[in-house]
């Protein structure tokens, strides 16, 4: 992008050099921008060294699994919701009376939505200083 600034720069000169004298001189607008390009310049480095590293680290995303990782075991070890449904379970006996558990239904949809949420709020805790509303 510097090279653009540049380029577009070293043109206008060149227009100016080539072009027939008025009220300002060649050296006034040759000076003008110059100085121009200078500040231009200095304000796209400027922008530039403000601008976010779009970089995920090892520790960054440990962290963030890590805090899914936990935030999802509180959630099922310390929540009252009851994810089987002990209406659905299907028994069967076998040899010698034993009582055997063929099929029970899991309510896995609540489990879904509660990681969905913890996905979302860990993701903009570990790496909300990244996301932008801008293209580059």
């Amino acid at each position: 992008m510097i090279q653009q600034v540049q380029d577009l720069f070293d043109a206008n000169v060149t227009k100016v050099m080539d072009s027939f004298p008025s009220i300002y001189t060649k050296d006034d607008v040759v000076n003008l921008l110059t100085a121009l390009r200078h500040d231009t310049i200095n304000e796209i480095i400027q922008s530039e060294a403000h601008k976010p590293v779009n970089v995920i680290t090892e520790e960054m995303f440990q962290d963030f699994s890590a805090g899914v990782e936990r935030k999802l075991d509180n959630y099922l070890t310390r929540t009252d919701q009851d994810f089987i449904d002990y209406s659905s379970a299907e028994f069967s006996i076998e040899y010698n009376n034993q009582l055997v558990l063929e099929s029970v239904d899991f309510d896995s949809n609540t489990i879904i939505e509660e990681l969905d949420n913890i996905l979302l709020t860990e993701f903009q805790n570990i790496f909300g200083e990244l996301i932008t509303s801008k293209k580059d």
